[in-house]
């Protein structure tokens, strides 16, 4: 799966190939340029300078193998156009999912904070009853397990975020 700027990069090779290919049914053109120098002795000192150019220009009127280039390199640019597209759209697919891990591990969070103030309140119950001799350690003990628990699902919930908003950076 190809990211948005390798297919972005890999539609522009292709657009440029296609233009390339194009030149095939352009014109040529050729310059030609001569020049000499000759000296003579022939009674006298004479020098002659010839100067000569020419311009040629030629340019295919048929030619089925240039069509055929020109064709497929029309289609690569189809397929690259394609290919654009299809990584933009997997691109949002991507974003859209990120945000929405981001939300939920927001409100998984949210929920598990809710959970900790709720046992944190059940564990000073329970701290309170036993200073006053109405429950028994044991009580006490397991809610302190639970809020530990509930401690360490916070932490898992906290990395999860920080995760999950890396992901969608």
């Amino acid at each position: 799966r190809a990211l948005p700027h390798q297919a972005l990069a890999q539609f522009d090779a292709a657009g440029h190939r296609a233009e390339q290919s194009k030149a095939l049914n352009r014109p040529k053109v050729d310059a030609v340029a001569t020049a000499g120098l000759s000296d003579f002795n022939v009674g006298s000192n004479a020098r002659v300078t010839r100067v000569s150019g020419g311009l040629e220009a030629a340019q295919s009127l048929y030619n089925p193998a240039n069509g055929k280039t020109i064709a497929q390199a029309e289609r690569a640019v189809e397929l690259a156009r394609a290919q654009l597209v299809a990584a933009e759209q997997d691109l949002i697919v991507r974003v859209a999912q990120a945000y929405f891990d981001v939300l939920s591990a927001t409100d998984a969070l949210g929920t598990v904070r809710q959970a900790k103030k709720q046992i944190g309140e059940q564990l000073a119950s329970a701290r309170r009853n036993f200073e006053v001799g109405t429950a028994t350690i044991t009580d006490t003990r397991e809610a302190q397990a639970r809020f530990d628990l509930v401690t360490a699902q916070e932490l898992a919930a906290e990395n999860d975020l920080n995760v999950k908003r890396l992901a969608l950076e």
